[in-house]
């Protein structure tokens, strides 16, 4: 079983994330965290998450989470990526990868140092509106 954590609960993590692993089996939503710390315990209680947070740090303290996505704006997303990966989590970042080279190329040396696995979420890339 894998157990998850959802970091930002915008539209991305709401429509996409959360519903998907909802799905599954074999996954397990143990807690997201949005700075709207309301909207946080909305969605933790819609998607059947034990915990809700208001910041990323208190949800990479929790023990019980094995891996994260990472929804929210940009600019973060290399910042909170690291910062989850050093952490020990797994991490599912939202595209882009980061806002600058030098970000992208840290996030894949710490996932190399931290031996855990870092998956970038193209998965619209072989729509036609994109392509």
């Amino acid at each position: 079983m894998l157990r998850v954590g959802v970091i930002g609960c915008g539209a991305i993590a709401q429509r996409r994330h959360l519903t998907e692993y909802l799905q599954r089996n074999d996954v397990e939503i143990i807690a997201v965290s949005d700075q709207n710390v309301e909207r946080a315990q909305q969605v933790a209680k819609q998607f059947s998450a034990k915990y809700a947070f208001q910041t990323h740090t208190e949800l990479l303290a929790c023990n019980e989470i094995d891996a994260v996505s990472v929804c929210t704006p940009n600019f973060l997303h290399a910042a909170i990526s690291i910062e989850s990966m050093k952490a020990g989590k797994h991490v599912l970042c939202e595209k882009p990868m980061a806002t600058t080279l030098e970000d992208a190329q840290k996030m894949l040396e710490v996932s190399r140092e931290m031996n855990v696995v870092l998956m970038i979420g193209h998965n619209q890339r072989f729509m036609p509106v994109h392509m």
